[in-house]
């Protein structure tokens, strides 16, 4: 899921390819992201840290919620 304050940024370029991004893009994103926070690029580290240390602490939670069973990509719901 990609946090509220991305929302604006997304657009039809943004297409998975058996779960990669293409370079063209990663590099869209990658400006987006930048001009998003007026091309401050510690500022945009700093968000996209702050956004993997709460994806991470979300897993975590999902994980401890599944008890002895793992989360595995067929238990993911991705179509």
């Amino acid at each position: 899921m990609i946090p509220a304050r991305f929302a604006l940024m997304r657009t039809t370029r943004t297409v998975m390819t058996h779960d990669r991004l293409t370079t063209n893009d990663l590099a869209f994103e990658v400006e987006a992201v930048l001009a998003w926070h007026d091309d401050d690029a510690k500022a945009t580290i700093a968000t996209l840290l702050s956004d993997i240390r709460h994806l991470r602490l979300q897993l975590s939670r999902t994980e401890g919620k599944l008890g002895p069973r793992r989360l595995a990509r067929k238990d993911c719901n991705l179509a």
